[in-house]
């Protein structure tokens, strides 16, 4: 493998396929940071990996639309959910 940097897009979409092939590599998980601060992530296939690096995993706008609040994950001080108030 070569240890120069790429410059060309396509050329480094290839790469990134070729090695993640070379290390039998069955998915490939990509993560992001949504609006309140959780990482999440979407997993693709191997044999989806060229695509999706090409024209992106996609993100529903609903996915803007999930919060911290409605998943229950910020508990009060006496140890409850959040959700049971609402």
């Amino acid at each position: 493998m070569t240890t120069e940097p790429i410059t060309d897009a396509a050329a480094q979409r290839a790469q990134v396929v070729e090695q993640a092939q070379a290390a039998d590599l069955r998915l490939v998980r990509f993560l992001y940071c949504d609006n309140d601060g959780l990482i999440r992530g979407k997993s693709t296939g191997i044999s989806g990996l060229g695509a999706r690096l090409d024209a992106g995993i996609g993100l529903t706008v609903a996915m803007q639309a999930f919060s911290i609040i409605f998943e229950g994950r910020v508990p009060t001080l006496d140890g409850n959910s959040l959700t049971q108030f609402i």
